[in-house]
């Protein structure tokens, strides 16, 4: 379902948050079943192809929610070229799919899910 980045990405991810925060992994078909009340960050990974035109389900996603702050949106690309992506107010982590990305993308991604977990934190103890 996932490349090997990506799934190493979860799976560093997982072990990161285990006990402090809920995890769920779904795919882009279920988007539109996620719901922004329920998390305090939702993370969407994508692969940059045909020059980024993003899902439909993605876009909707992305226009619907109001605190923006909460979609982190990962796009890998298989080509090694770094390319910047945005859309309605949510700019896109970018990387290569390469094994040498994969702590630089880990700690792009936890400085997003950072400010977002301190907010709920205290409502958890």
């Amino acid at each position: 379902m996932f490349s090997t980045f990506k799934q190493e990405i979860i799976e560093a991810l997982k072990e990161t948050y285990s006990g402090k925060c809920f995890v769920r992994i779904d795919s882009l078909r279920n988007l539109d079943e996620i719901s922004e009340e329920e998390f305090s960050s939702i993370i969407i990974m994508d692969e940059n192809q045909a020059d980024m035109n993003f899902d439909l389900s993605l876009k909707s996603k992305i226009r619907d929610t109001k605190d923006k702050t909460k979609l982190i949106l990962l796009i890998t690309n298989r080509d090694g070229q770094e390319r910047s992506f945005s859309y309605n107010g949510v700019d896109a982590i970018t990387t290569a799919s390469a094994k040498e990305k994969k702590d630089l993308t880990l700690t792009a991604i936890k400085r997003r899910i950072a400010p977002n977990l301190a907010k709920v934190t205290p409502l958890l103890k």
